[in-house]
């Protein structure tokens, strides 16, 4: 329903999505935070809160950007070769928040393709707008990339098309 895209997920809703998961996709979120000699911990684990998250280092923000700018740059390449044009993409900020606020501030309706991080554990979410969407739907059907005013949902062509060029981005991810 429309009204359920605008909220976050409750515990409820997230404990009941993770229990869907096969096997063992994700350790128990129930142990304790106790080190484990076993897995040769040198220091305690502790808890994470979500809803407070640390601060960064300077070191580690350094090395974030570094990779963020350095996505964007493989990003561009792969966009440029795919869509047969210049395409330049510029990291414009690098901030740390919540996940519940960076939903609230997703348009909607927007693109939004979560995507695995392999080899790394994880994934990633890449959103755009529809504006982008319709250029890019445009470049891979062979037109100039003219943005057309889009007041229809998007088909199922057009939905193909940027699955297929979401995949544009995943190698990008890769090749970093």
């Amino acid at each position: 329903t429309p009204m359920a895209e605008n909220r976050a997920l409750s515990q409820w809703e997230i404990d009941a999505l993770l229990s869907d998961l096969p096997g063992d996709a994700l350790p128990d979120l129930g142990a304790s935070a106790t080190p484990s000699r076993e897995r040769g911990s040198s220091g305690a684990i502790k808890a994470y809160d979500f809803r407070r998250p640390d601060k960064f280092s300077k070191e580690q923000w350094a090395t974030l950007q570094g990779i963020h700018e350095h996505f964007a740059r493989m990003l561009g390449a792969s966009c440029s070769s795919r869509l047969r044009t210049l395409v330049t993409v510029r990291l414009a900020s690098l901030e740390q928040g919540l996940y519940e606020e960076w939903q609230s501030r997703v348009p909607a309706p927007t693109i939004c393709y979560v995507m695995a991080m392999h080899p790394l554990d994880g994934s990633m979410a890449v959103e755009f707008g529809l504006d982008i969407a319709a250029e890019v739907v445009d470049r891979l059907l062979g037109g100039n990339g003219a943005l057309v005013d889009r007041a229809r949902e998007l088909g199922e062509v057009e939905l193909g098309l940027l699955r297929s060029f979401s995949r544009t981005c995943g190698h990008a991810v890769q090749e970093m």
